[in-house]
């Protein structure tokens, strides 16, 4: 494996290597990058600054000598590098003709889909200089959206203040519903990577991780339930099916997530055992505690059945409350 440093008779000159590596955060999208097991992309971040480089030229050719040693490059010729050719082909100048706007005409249209999708403004000079890097960088969908979430000009963000109705905002929207279902309150910046990861890779690969990493938590959590969340059953799933008990007492349906909580929590605590194992709430233990919480106090639905309730007593017994 090639890794030595190309020598170059220059002044001694800082480089910013993340900024140069950030130029090639494309090549983590390939799995034929690989030189010996190791990823092109693990060697020039953890031995590019060991080169002792002096120009970013320097840096690049490097970097190219590396690529030529992959699948990569065995397989798709001289990838971006050996492009030139193509690209200067009877022209001179790095002009735009209607051939070279041909040349990256299915990367252009991608990364401007993507830009509209995303809410970000880009000049049609920036678009194109991008297409042309996609292009030599043999870039598909996927490795045009890491592009794009990694480019230092404008960094992709998922907070809370999205815009709405771009991907960035259904990706974030996705996501907390995912951790409602699982009644967990997760930090801004967790969001934010998950969103980030599920953008960047297999959006539907990263959500199931994510769905499958709050379902182990969840049933260390409420082993009362752990088997049914095994199968494939989310907290909130489960407190679905206490829903209507619970709408039949108090004339409204529950908010498991807010105002309802730590009745959420008690029916996936369930009943423990004498034996010290804990059991799933039946619709007569949850009706109890529903019918005794303080709220229920409150309740005109409660209040009114048991006045009925008297008054049947009373009724027997010959008198009445005449409320």
């Amino acid at each position: 494996m090639v890794i030595e440093p190309i020598p170059e008779e220059k002044d001694q000159a800082t480089l910013d290597y993340e900024a140069l590596l950030r130029g090639f955060n494309w090549l983590l999208s390939r799995q034929d990058m690989e030189i010996d097991g190791r990823h092109v992309f693990e060697i020039i971040q953890q031995d590019g600054k060991a080169q002792g480089f002096v120009s970013q030229d320097q840096y690049d050719r490097w970097v190219e000598s590396l690529i030529q040693q992959t699948p990569y490059y065995k397989n798709f010729g001289k990838g971006k590098f050996g492009k030139d050719a193509q690209w200067n082909d009877g022209e001179t100048g790095s002009g735009w003709s209607g051939r070279r706007r041909a040349l990256v005409k299915t990367q252009e249209q991608l990364i401007r889909d993507e830009l509209l999708n995303l809410g970000l403004e880009w000049s049609d000079g920036e678009i194109l200089a991008a297409a042309k890097y996609a292009w030599e960088q043999d870039m598909g969908e996927a490795e045009i959206r890491r592009y794009l979430a990694t480019d230092i000009k404008t960094p992709i963000s998922f907070g809370e203040d999205v815009e709405g109705g771009t991907t960035q905002a259904d990706l974030r929207t996705t996501i907390l519903g995912i951790y409602d279902n699982y009644l967990i309150d997760p930090d801004d910046n967790v969001i934010n990577e998950w969103a980030r990861r599920a953008y960047i890779g297999n959006e539907q690969e990263q959500l199931d991780l994510l769905r499958s990493l709050l379902g182990e938590q969840a049933e260390d959590l409420y082993p009362a339930v752990a088997e049914r969340i095994r199968a494939g059953r989310s907290p909130l799933d489960i407190l679905g099916s206490y829903g209507s008990v619970f709408y039949s007492i108090m004339g409204y349906q529950p908010q498991w997530k807010n105002e309802h909580r730590k009745l959420a929590l008690d029916i996936l605590s369930g009943d423990q055992k004498d034996d010290g194992a804990y059991t799933p709430l039946t619709a007569n233990s949850f009706a109890y505690r529903v019918r005794t919480s303080e709220e229920a106090d409150y309740n005109p639905n409660i209040f009114n059945e048991t006045m009925s309730f008297v008054n049947q007593i009373g009724s027997l017994m010959g008198q009445t409350t005449r409320i």
